[in-house]
């Protein structure tokens, strides 16, 4: 059954969270953080956010 949408946050500040299915590793080597880092920074400007803080582990990220 898929998750409720997201509520709008009135400060406008969310937690997202990605996590391998089934807990499986997302990142293998530093080479998988190094290019998921990069690819955030380029959202980043592109939709000019602001990334308050983020958590990288094998299996799952916190932004």
């Amino acid at each position: 059954m898929p998750r409720k949408s997201r509520k709008i946050s009135k400060n406008k500040v969310y937690h997202c969270m990605l996590r391998g299915i089934n807990k499986q590793e997302i990142f293998f080597d530093s080479q998988d953080y190094l290019k998921f880092k990069k690819e955030l920074n380029e959202t980043k400007d592109f939709f000019s956010y602001k990334l308050y803080s983020y958590v990288l582990m094998p299996n799952h990220i916190h932004l």
